[in-house]
């Protein structure tokens, strides 16, 4: 990769804008332009144009441009010069200037709308964005300056944009993507007669190519890159092309051709002094002179190059050159000089690859960031969509309700006016008729009176109601006594447990006992026997459906298997014994498959997961007070985030492991915790400290007699020592007597691990011996423990550790002179670099990558929970709400069914008084009539009649 990358020349994406005019003329315009905004703008412009061969004028240019801007209160002037100073950065590579030029240019443009300027602005973020690893970042300001440039229908910035995203797309390998977006930019730069962006865009293709190994079509693009930036007067974008072209011929091993290009290249670099550029120049010579064996030519390149790559600080291009050098001397018989010339290839490789790693992690950062961000805006959006819903809901029901609330009271208003009109003419009725009554009120009291006997006698009074509902009361409250009710149901030595096994019967005891022998020889660490006999319990627990005998057995073998470092397997036993767990809700049960699980995917480097499991546990064991168990649980999940370098997070767990150990008395457990805290001391290098809890752990170790453990603490402390010796800050004597006691603590552990057979720990320990002897000049035994170290961590494949002793044995040659033997070691330690850095680094990558995974799942469900109680606290107002109206709306409908029955009874009753008190005016008007009838009779009988009066009145009046 590094190879490739030295014939790479043209790495950026080029943010030109459309030369228009002439430098020439731009110049003579400006001699001739007065201090005002037009000559702003032919500052800027001449700027841009010069950007490309004399970035130093440019510079000038622009700082005037911007200036005069100011001076004038000439925004877009200043908008425009900020976008030139950001672009001009870039070339220069400070991205991180030149994104900060392009924010403020950004800020005017979008305060005065000038459009043009926001585009290049975010093209200007974009390119910066890309350069420092953030592409999803990157991709986002390119598409928002692509948006701008399409709306204002500015061709040129849209080619460009589009030849940007090309080159996100190119950064992450996806050429056939890069190259239709560059093919999309080139068909517009050529619609629009722009030489500066065809030729730009064919480089990038080109380069796509390149990178495909499709070498033909890459020299094809290149020429025609070239031959535009001729036409164009670009000088330094041409050099760069003539670089790449010379880098196609480099791999067609056409090295004179590939060296007339170079040099092509190395004259105009010279000219407008790009000492970048021109290093890349010189150690692509003298590498072609390398491979063409001009070994006094190559070297003249080479130490220019690599001199030069020094000033500049292209470490990549280093790396390539240091290696070219390395060649060079080993081809010419000079060993020291190889050894030399590979040992700085290694440390320049080594800081591009933790470039690379570092600018990968970050991609995986910020791309997780923009997730996760994404991820929250979206749900919180979709909290407030689902709020707005639900109260958009409950406002209709709001609505309704207080419409059909409304006609309710106005059906009230009317019923309860209507039964005043009638009130009130009933009224008026009755007093007129009041007076013709009054004789008849007692017989009416008198029949209300016989009303009120009759209703007694009908309805109970309210002494026996109250008595009733006391006895209501007293038997519902022995039928709630009754319904409650509590239902909970809960449910020797190898040669004995052999004996028993012979004697037993095919059924659960049986089954029972090879549980326990398999547990007594896990115990005695005799795994074969473990599986031999939890298979054996396993099959007869299977024959009879015993379900705790097939969950006890499967956990047995999944113990074998992580223990033999097979985890897929052990998962795949102990998800087979949780499953009966949770069928017979065996807590216990349940706790043991969570914390072995969690054990089995922390050492898969698979942490989220592990953590959860061990949380589970910490639960379950928490309910059941098992503070034995709540100890171990402490140190696992002390031991995850220890693991994650979470010191901080491993220290309080491991703390409080040591609090409850204390409490019980557990002296192994104290042990435990207290080497585990030492350890983490030992990572902060808090020496003082780690060495204060490894003696107290040692100490524990001994009272125990526990030799493995002794041993570790041993290791641990001399591995202090190691540290402190090492110290370059402390005292010359300081560092000595370190030293000693480093030696002496690894001599006293050596014997223990061999007695153990613990090969990993004796090869750790043999190393470190070999180290301190290499150290204090003893090059002999150094020799002889690291060969020691080597064979068993060969034997082990500790690829790790051996790497490291390859390289003290490179060095010790190298001491003593034997650089080809220290050249064979150190080319082993640099092909177990490679390969462990690939696995390190994909495993961290992979490691970061399900955390935050895990985060995202964790963010996502926590917002899909606040949604959901936003949710539901919407709904429950709205619930509360409807109680709160339905209960209006029957208290109303109930007042006014009281009010029209009321209404009605007292309209029936003043019905009944009228038509009862009309009755009665009939009957004394019928004995008042006859009263006067009778006295017309008598007046009749009486008196003469009026006829008989009429008659004597005329016959008097005649005479």
């Amino acid at each position: 990769m590094i190879r490739k990358v030295a014939y790479l020349f043209f790495v950026f994406p080029f943010f030109l804008f459309c030369q228009t005019r002439k430098i020439d003329s731009l110049k003579q315009l400006l001699q001739k332009t007065p201090v005002d905004t037009h000559r702003v703008t032919l500052l800027n412009l001449l700027g841009k144009d010069l950007s490309g061969n004399d970035p130093d004028t440019a510079r000038t240019l622009t700082l005037e441009a911007m200036l005069l801007s100011q001076n004038l209160k000439y925004e877009k002037g200043v908008c425009d010069a900020y976008n030139l100073q950001s672009w001009l950065h870039t070339l220069n590579g400070d991205f991180y200037t030149a994104k900060a030029d392009a924010e403020e240019a950004l800020l005017i443009a979008k305060k005065i709308n000038y459009r043009f300027g926001e585009s290049v602005a975010l093209g200007n973020m974009g390119i910066a964005y890309k350069e420092q690893g953030d592409f999803p970042k990157a991709l986002e300001a390119y598409l928002s300056a692509l948006r701008i440039a399409e709306d204002m229908g500015n061709k040129a910035g849209i080619s460009r944009h589009l030849g940007n995203i090309g080159a996100i797309y190119r950064n992450q390998a996806n050429f056939e993507k890069a190259i239709e977006y560059y093919k999309r930019a080139l068909k517009i730069a050529v619609e629009i007669g722009s030489i500066p962006s065809q030729a730009n865009q064919m480089n990038n293709i080109g380069t796509a190519y390149f990178e495909m190994d499709d070498y033909p079509r890459a020299l094809e693009y290149y020429l025609k890159a070239l031959e535009m930036f001729q036409l164009a007067g670009n000088k330094r974008n041409a050099a760069i092309s003539m670089g790449n072209i010379g880098g196609v011929y480099d791999h067609l091993h056409d090295y004179k051709k590939a060296l007339e290009y170079y040099f092509s290249s190395l004259r105009i670099t010279e000219e407008v002094k790009d000492e970048s550029t021109t290093a890349v120049c010189l150690g692509s010579i003298g590498r072609a002179y390398v491979l063409m064996k001009e070994y006094k030519k190559a070297e003249e390149y080479l130490q220019s190059a690599i001199a030069l790559c020094d000033k500049t600080g292209k470490i990549d291009f280093l790396a390539e050159y240091e290696r070219s050098y390395y060649l060079l001397d080993s081809a010419r018989g000079d060993r020291k000089g190889a050894f030399g010339h590979y040992k700085n290839y290694i440390a320049a490789l080594d800081s591009v690859s933790n470039e690379e790693n570092t600018k990968k992690q970050t991609q995986v950062e910020m791309q997780y960031e923009f997730d996760k961000k994404e991820s929250i805006a979206r749900a919180e959006q979709e909290q407030k969509d689902a709020v707005a819903a639900a109260e958009s809901r409950r406002q209709r029901i709001i609505l309704f309700a207080i419409s059909g609330f409304g006609l309710l009271v106005l059906g009230f208003a009317f019923f309860a006016y209507r039964s005043f009109l009638q009130k009130k003419k009933a009224n008026e009725e009755i007093t007129k008729q009041k007076h013709l009554i009054e004789e008849k009120q007692k017989e009416i009291l008198d029949s209300i009176y016989y009303a009120r006997r009759i209703q007694s006698s009908l309805m109970p009074n309210e002494k026996y109601v109250g008595k009733t509902i006391t006895r209501l009361k007293g038997l519902l409250c022995l039928f709630l006594v009754l319904f409650g009710f509590f239902v909970q149901a809960q449910q020797s030595e190898t040669d004995s447990l052999l004996a028993l096994i012979k004697k037993d019967k095919e059924d659960t005891n049986k089954a029972n006992h090879l549980h326990e022998l398999a547990r007594a020889f896990e115990a005695a660490g005799d795994l074969e026997k473990v599986l031999t006999y939890a298979e054996e319990a396993n099959a007869l627990a299977v024959k009879l459906n015993f379900k705790r005998g097939i969950a006890n057995a499967n956990n047995s073998i999944g113990n074998v298997y992580r223990l033999t470092s097979e985890y897929p397997k052990a998962l795949d036993h102990y998800l087979k014994a949780l499953k009966i767990d949770e069928e017979l809700n065996d807590k216990n049960g349940i706790r043991k498959r969570f914390n072995n699980m969690g054990i089995v995917y922390r050492n898969q480097g698979d942490y989220p997961r592990a953590l959860d499991y061990s949380l589970k546990a910490l639960k379950i064991n928490e309910e059941m007070n098992d503070k034995s168990s709540i100890t171990k649980c402490y140190s696992n999940i002390g031991i995850i985030y220890h693991q994650q370098d979470d010191f901080a997070k491993a220290l309080v767990y491991y703390l409080k492991g040591l609090k409850i150990a204390e409490e019980l008395g557990n002296k192994s457990s104290i042990a435990a915790a207290v080497g585990n805290i030492g350890s983490v001391y030992y990572n902060q290098q808090d020496y003082p400290r780690a060495l204060e809890y490894y003696s107290k752990a040692l100490k524990l170790g001994e009272e125990l007699g526990d030799k493995k453990r002794i041993s570790i603490q041993l290791s641990n402390i001399a591995s202090v020592y190691y540290d402190l010796g090492n110290d370059s800050t402390a005292a010359s004597a300081e560092r000595d007597r370190a030293l000693k006691l480093s030696l002496d603590y690894f001599l006293r552990s050596l014997p223990l691990k061999e007695e153990q057979n613990d090969k990993g720990g004796i090869a750790i320990t043999l190393g470190g011996i070999g180290s301190l002897y290499l150290k204090t000049g003893k090059y002999k035994e150094a020799e002889e423990y690291l060969k020691r170290a080597i064979d068993i961590d060969t034997g082990i494949g500790a690829l790790d550790y051996l790497r490291q002793y390859e390289l003290l044995l490179a060095q010790l040659y190298e001491i003593t002179g034997r650089h080809k033997l220290a050249l064979e070691h150190c080319k082993i330690a640099m092909a177990l670099k490679d390969t462990l850095f690939n696995q390190e680094k994909d495993k961290e990558l992979t490691r970061k990558e399900m955390n935050y995974e895990f985060e995202k799942k964790e963010v996502a469900a926590q917002a899909e929970q606040d949604k959901k109680d936003a949710v539901m606290q919407a709904e429950a107002r709205k619930q509360r709400f409807i109680l709160i109206l339905v209960s209006c709306v029957l208290s109303l409908v109930a007042l006014t069914a009281f009010v029209i029955f009321r209404s009605l009874r007292v309209t029936r009753r003043q019905k009944h008084v009228i038509e009862h008190q009309k009755e009665l005016v009939e009957e004394k008007q019928k004995e008042i009539l006859d009263s006067i009838y009778y006295a017309r009779r008598i007046q009749s009988s009486l008196m003469p009649r009026e006829k008989y009066i009429d008659k004597h009145l005329r016959r008097l009046k005649n005479e």
